[in-house]
């Protein structure tokens, strides 16, 4: 799925270039390999982030409050002579 996404990218600038011809003249072999490597270290930084990204498990729904309510009950134990 990553390769698609390179493939894709590599695709729309060529398809760019067929409809603006002047990027044909902006892309000299130097500046081709400039942004080739400030592509790939852009998506290198995403990757890195997404994994940083706390993930939730499925079955498990996101909370948009910062209070979270105790996981254990939070009533008062009986006294042991009415227990």
């Amino acid at each position: 799925m990553n390769g698609l996404k390179i493939i894709f990218m590599g695709i729309l600038i060529w398809g760019i270039s067929l409809v603006w011809p002047e990027i044909n003249r902006a892309f000299t072999p130097l500046g081709m390999g400039v942004s080739t490597l400030g592509l790939i270290g852009g998506y290198v930084l995403y990757l890195k982030w997404k994994q940083r990204q706390p993930q939730a498990s499925p079955g498990e729904r996101k909370s948009s409050s910062a209070f979270k309510p105790p996981s254990t009950s939070s009533r008062p134990v009986k006294p042991v002579g009415l227990a």
